[in-house]
């Protein structure tokens, strides 16, 4: 598989020959908690009890048995980079040194809300310097922004270099899981214009 590849991703096949590579896992549940917790622990939901998004308290306790564990034992620091779908992190014991992820409480829900019913306000925390002023937008599905999650890592991997040991890093861009449609220009690719301009995809 080398030889395949040491043309299009030559740094990546160069590094793999110091990395461990896992071998391909199919995850039993397709929610974002449960398939998560299944990654990390090698176990499927039906052992592990986190079969939904709001699994009971008995199954978050305790320490645990996980990949970002073993990672901390072998000298790594595990970093966890998230937006609205990433709070799940904070609701189990991955095994974190630290975790930059949106908080899921009545204050950012309430927050949402109101940025939801109100349109004129969504378009203008498009802008990145106003989002910084609402840090509940990270928690909004509606209006999230991939290029914060981007800088958030730039930002926190960055601190981390300072400490002089390798970093676990688990980035979750949670946009690409909803199938919203891309803003513009960029949706414009993928329709074509037909009678009296009404738009189909292509």
């Amino acid at each position: 598989k080398d030889d395949v590849y040491k043309n299009i991703m030559p740094n990546l096949i160069r590094r793999s020959k110091n990395a461990k590579i896992f071998k391909p896992m199919l995850i039993g549940n397709s929610e974002t908690f449960p398939s998560w917790v299944e990654i990390a622990t090698g176990t499927y939901s039906i052992n592990n009890g986190v079969r939904t998004m709001y699994p009971p308290k008995s199954t978050k306790t305790g320490e645990k048995s996980t990949l970002y564990n073993d990672a901390i034992q072998n000298g790594y620091s595990t970093l966890f980079i998230s937006d609205f779908a990433g709070n799940i992190f904070k609701r189990y014991p991955f095994g974190a040194d630290e975790i930059n992820t949106p908080d899921s409480n009545l204050s950012t829900l309430l927050e949402n809300l109101i940025i939801t019913l109100i349109s004129p306000l969504q378009s203008l925390l498009i802008f990145p310097k106003l989002q910084s002023l609402l840090p509940s937008i990270h928690q909004s599905p509606e209006i999230s922004d991939p290029r914060l999650v981007a800088a958030l890592f730039a930002k926190s991997l960055s601190n981390f270099s300072r400490l002089r040991k390798p970093v676990f890093v688990t980035t979750f861009f949670s946009t690409s899981q909803f199938p919203y449609a891309a803003p513009a220009p960029w949706y414009a690719r993928f329709q074509k214009k037909f009678n009296k301009d009404q738009i189909i995809c292509k």
